[in-house]
Order: structure tokens, then C-alpha cells, then sequence
């Protein structure tokens, strides 16, 4: 048996970490998270080095603050020379297989992954998103934080389809044998919005959903340019769905370490599996929505690690 572990991290995007049965959340279903947090580790009290995409995630893949990679903003990159964890693993003979998403901006759409298995859903390039929010137009618009409230409730959006299509990829790839011991990371772009979840998980948490009490609540002055609504109906209809694309992402996670596990038995292999995202989303707190604050919603992260605890690894 291979004395290094495979690694499978899966990075989701946009999940306010306090949104999850096992951390007290009486409304939303998370069964799959659930099970990997009774058997292995949570991390109760993980907040994001950023609360915006890029940033946070140049952190996760270096270890360093954005105040050491230089990117503070969606369209920066960090320098082709920085060193990512997923050298450090190539150097001790991992495959490093990216499957999905990781929002990379510039040139460089490798930083240390030796291969890609799925395509990204956001721009790759600098300068901007406008050629490809009118690729994706009338959707693109509910990409954006400005138009995020243009949609909400139940139904399909290209967020769902393109976590559909990254999850079908991760379970092929794990289907497969390989020599050399995996790192993947499966990048999903749930739960960020658009506010649209499956119709039958929009229903069930209408009704269910509680409204914050904080709705009248004063923000800083750097909120003024966030959309702002505090109507109830649309916060209600908002938070219904968003914990339904929560429950939806939760059964991704399901579907994926199902797979792992099946490649674990398979190969005889040991494994360590971790489930992790971004940063939060506010979901109506405050009447705020999205991220990019640094009020709880927006900086809590989910950090579940589960795994062969005997694992040896040696970088």
C-alpha cells in the first residue's frame, strides 16, 4: 500500500460556514457534511483571510495573507513565480488535478496544478468580465453582485448546471486509476448566487426560513454601494434560496466523496477528504447580500477535514 495519502479537497464558493446542521443551524439539511464532521475534525471558528473570490483563494493555494500576494481585487493574480502548496506536492510526486473551478486570472491557469479536467465558469483573462457576462447574457447580469437580486426563487441557472457538470467530471476522474497519489480539488461555484434553487428546495425552505433580526441594522459607510433591500418577502424568498442551494451543494459533496470513497476500496488507497469555501455570503443579514463586509456572514467559512489519521505524509 502507497504510504502517501490522496488528498481531495472540495472548495465551494460562497458558503457562510454557520449554515450547516452540525454547527446549530436548525433549518438547513446537511447530511453529507454532517457525516464528514462526526467523522473527522471541524473547524468551528475559520474565517476567510478575504472575504472576495480571488483573494481568498490566492491565500488558500499560498498560505499567505493577500497583503503578501498582492491581489485584493478579482482581477489580480498572483506572480508565476510564487510558490502554491500544489508544487510542494508535486515535488513529493502527487498528480495535482484541478476539476472545476478556481477563478485564476491572467496567463498562468496552473499555479501548480499539472492538470485541468474541467473547465472554469468565470473569466480567465484580465480586463474585466464584459465579453463574457454578454456570453452568458440574460443570465450573466445574476453573476454579479449588482445583479444579484434580479432573480430569486426556484427554478435552473447556469450556477446549478456548472456544479452539475464539475461533480460529473470529479466522479470520472475518480473511476479511473492512477499511479502517482491524487491531490484533486473540485471547485463548484455554489451556493453564490443568483438566489435560485431547485424548485422542490425552494419550496420547502419558504416557509421554514427565518428572517434576522438585524434587517434595520446601520452598516459602515464602505456597504453604501452594495445592494441593499430589507423588504421581507424578498429577504425570506432570498435566504429560502439560498439554503436551498446550501442542501443542493451538500449533495454534491455527497456524490463526490461517494466516489472518493469507492476510489479509496478500489485501489486500496488511503485518503484524507476536506471541505472548505471561500468566504460567506450575507443572504439578506442587514439587508445585505453577498460578500466583499466584514460582518460575520460574510467572513465565516466552513473547514471540515475527515480522513486516515495514520496517513503519512512527506513533502
Amino acid at each position: 500500500m502507497a504510504t502517501q495519502p490522496d488528498i481531495l479537497i472540495f472548495l465551494s464558493d460562497q458558503h457562510d460556514g454557520r449554515v450547516q446542521a452540525h454547527m446549530g443551524d436548525g433549518t438547513v439539511r446537511t447530511p453529507h457534511l454532517d457525516r464528514l464532521a462526526r467523522e473527522g475534525v471541524t473547524f468551528t471558528q475559520a474565517y476567510t483571510p478575504c472575504p472576495l473570490c480571488v483573494p481568498a483563494r490566492m491565500s488558500l493555494l499560498t498560505g499567505q495573507l493577500p497583503s503578501h500576494t498582492g491581489v485584493f481585487i478579482n482581477n489580480g493574480s498572483i506572480h508565476p513565480e510564487m510558490p502554491t502548496f500544489l508544487h510542494a506536492l508535486e515535488l513529493a510526486g502527487y498528480e495535482t488535478v484541478l476539476c472545476g473551478r478556481m477563478h485564476f486570472e491572467g496567463e498562468d491557469q496552473r499555479h501548480g496544478f499539472s492538470r485541468r479536467i474541467a473547465l472554469d465558469v468565470t473569466p480567465t483573462d484580465f480586463g474585466g468580465q464584459d465579453a463574457f457576462l454578454r456570453n452568458l447574457a440574460p443570465c450573466g447580469v445574476l453573476l454579479t453582485g449588482a445583479g444579484c437580486l434580479e432573480a430569486v426563487g426556484g427554478g435552473n441557472s447556469p450556477a446549478l448546471e456548472y456544479d452539475r457538470y464539475v461533480v460529473s467530471q470529479a466522479a470520472s476522474w475518480l473511476r479511473r486509476d492512477h499511479e502517482r497519489p491524487q491531490c484533486l480539488v473540485v471547485g463548484t461555484y455554489g451556493p453564490h448566487h443568483p438566489y435560485v434553487a431547485p424548485p422542490e428546495l425552494y419550496q420547502y425552505y419558504h416557509d421554514r426560513v427565518s428572517l434576522p433580526g438585524n434587517l434595520g441594522a446601520d452598516s459602515p459607510s464602505y456597504c453604501r454601494e452594495k445592494p441593499r433591500d430589507s423588504r421581507e418577502d424578498l429577504v425570506r424568498a432570498v435566504r429560502a434560496a439560498y439554503y436551498g442551494m446550501i442542501e443542493f451543494e451538500d449533495s454534491c459533496v455527497g456524490t463526490v466523496r461517494a466516489a472518493w470513497t469507492d476510489y479509496l476500496t478500489r485501489t486500496g488507497r488511503r485518503g484524507v477528504f476536506a471541505y472548505l469555501s471561500d468566504h460567506g455570503d450575507h443572504a439578506g443579514e442587514r439587508g445585505l447580500y453577498g460578500k466583499q463586509t466584514l460582518f460575520e456572514p460574510s467572513l465565516r467559512i466552513p473547514a471540515l477535514f475527515a480522513g486516515d489519521v495514520n496517513a503519512n505524509l512527506k513533502l
